[in-house]
């Protein structure tokens, strides 16, 4: 099951995420379930009523994540060369055993450093990846030209550029019973952006953030973020797990729409301002009947950190 934490998106987290995150982790290290034990949790789910967005029927092969997504060849090629900069990260950090050291190492492969001719991975996904529609609609992301009228801050290292955070970059290495070893190299993409609302919660436009300042009525700040999951023996991408600020159903190489996901909005503003939810207990919140509020499913609200 702990292994299973490792396959969420970062932000936004559901039970119905979580089962597929347990199942996919245990398909990929043990592919022949002759004990039926997946079966048994799946039934556990949905016993109690959990059931993940999007999934029509739940079985084992429904509820994986879509493993090596389909990528336009310069997609890939542009993935591949992040690949071999996070195997470099890899043989830099496979023999040091002191925590201070593995993250002085993690950082600079995140940010940066010139005097050791780093070029950190924030950096590069900026570069790379800069306007690229098929990474907005991986991600969920906005690294487009007109990211301000997203409500997305200016980076604090360039005011041209906009926000988003690298988190949790980070070596697993997994052990199945017959010895066979997997070994990915994982990190999560974090992006905020301001939403103002009406009072009944539809979307109105956009604010940009600002720590030092509290909201605008009916404006709140809506996370995304997308978890990438690399196989370090290929240097490919195998996952991609994402919570989108952007509506991706829209995003396509032949009509670029980029739009905020408003369901999305509207989810989080009925949370915030539902009264009634929020005065159910955590058992009635998740398994009760009061559960009336249009969701699609009780969010994982506890954050899980490795």
């Amino acid at each position: 099951m702990y292994s299973g934490t490792r396959l969420l998106s970062p932000v936004d987290i559901t039970f119905g995420d979580y089962l597929r995150a347990i199942i996919t982790a245990d398909v990929d290290l043990i592919p022949d379930d002759t004990r039926n034990y997946r079966l048994a949790f799946i039934d556990a789910f949905r016993r109690r009523g959990i059931y993940p967005k999007g999934i029509k029927t739940l079985s084992v092969e429904s509820l994986q994540f879509t493993a090596r997504p389909a990528l336009k060849p310069y997609t890939q090629d542009l993935f591949n060369i992040i690949g071999k900069f996070l195997r470099d990260l890899h043989r830099a950090l496979i023999y040091v055993k002191d925590r201070k050291e593995i993250y002085d190492i993690t950082k600079e492969y995140i940010a940066g450093n010139k005097n050791k001719s780093i070029v950190g991975l924030h950096s590069r996904i900026l570069i790379k990846f800069d306007s690229w529609w098929e990474f907005e609609k991986l991600t969920g992301l906005v690294l487009n030209s007109n990211w301000r009228t997203f409500g997305i801050r200016a980076s604090t290292t360039d005011p041209n550029d906009p926000s988003f955070q690298v988190h949790n970059l980070r070596l697993v290495s997994r052990v199945g019973p017959t010895g066979n070893q997997i070994n990915q190299i994982i990190f999560s993409l974090v992006q905020r952006s301001g939403i103002l609302t009406t009072e009944n919660g539809d979307f109105v436009g956009h604010y940009t953030p600002n720590d030092g300042n509290a909201p605008p009525a009916n404006g709140f700040e809506l996370r995304g973020g997308c978890t990438l999951i690399f196989d370090l023996d290929t240097q490919q991408l195998r996952y991609a797990i994402t919570r989108p600020l952007l509506d991706t159903s829209q995003l396509t190489e032949q009509n670029q729409i980029r739009k905020i996901d408003e369901q999305r909005v509207k989810q989080q503003y009925r949370y915030q301002h539902d009264e009634v939810m929020m005065c159910m207990t955590d058992y009635s919140h998740y398994f009760g009947n009061g559960f009336t509020n249009g969701l699609n499913e009780p969010s994982l609200f506890y954050t899980i950190t490795n």
